[in-house]
């Protein structure tokens, strides 16, 4: 998919090494940017492939677990890293959020841009929810869709945040299985997610 959207190489990590083969798309050189939305295991080759003075920006951590980075590698090749928790604009920048939105949406109707329409649902169709329980005290609404968004993309429908529970609401039954595996006992503002599952009938507000 990503060759039919523009990519000009593309490299399946879980059969080859992505350093090795980065190393060959650009004679030794390395990447001067990468956009990692995987994180786990593939997070160190991705950091070993930047260039000189590259740079790695952390989006999400679908790949399941949160990667440390060694800070000498940071110091020997001269490379960056920074994060980009895009929720947080919309509190903290609402401009740059807004404006970046208007200009995603002249993109599409202009033609610049194409995006992956996996599946089309019908507003009636309710999908499926799953139980958070344990969310740390003050962690927005945004932070949940985005976590959930990152583990599993393109599924949620909504989030109803409580006090220190939530109803996260994905499309389909598949969709919810993959988070609860990808997703129970994760790291939330450092405090441990005690659960997340299927909702227990005493749990949902409305039963």
């Amino acid at each position: 998919m990503a060759i039919q959207k523009g990519a000009v190489e593309s490299v399946n990590y879980s059969e080859a090494s992505l350093k090795e083969e980065v190393k060959k798309l650009t004679a030794n050189k390395g990447v001067d940017v990468v956009i990692d939305t995987v994180a786990g295991d593939i997070f160190k080759q991705a950091l070993h492939s930047l260039a000189f003075e590259g740079r790695i920006v952390v989006v999400g951590f679908a790949g399941g677990t949160i990667p440390s980075i060694p800070a000498n590698i940071l110091l020997l090749k001269n490379i960056s890293a920074l994060g980009i928790f895009w929720g947080r604009y919309r509190d903290e920048k609402f401009p740059v959020f807004s404006s970046t939105i208007s200009s995603a949406l002249s993109y599409y109707q202009e033609g610049q841009i194409q995006p992956q329409i996996g599946k089309v649902f019908k507003l009636e169709e309710p999908g499926v929810e799953v139980f958070v329980d344990g969310v740390p005290g003050g962690a927005p609404q945004v932070e949940l869709r985005d976590l959930f968004e990152a583990a599993v993309p393109g599924v949620v429908v909504k989030v109803a945040l409580m006090k220190q529970f939530a109803f996260i609401q994905l499309c389909d039954e598949v969709a919810a299985e993959c988070a609860i595996q990808k997703l129970n006992g994760h790291l939330l503002h450092c405090h441990r997610v005690v659960v997340v599952e299927f909702p227990p009938p005493e749990a949902h507000p409305h039963r």
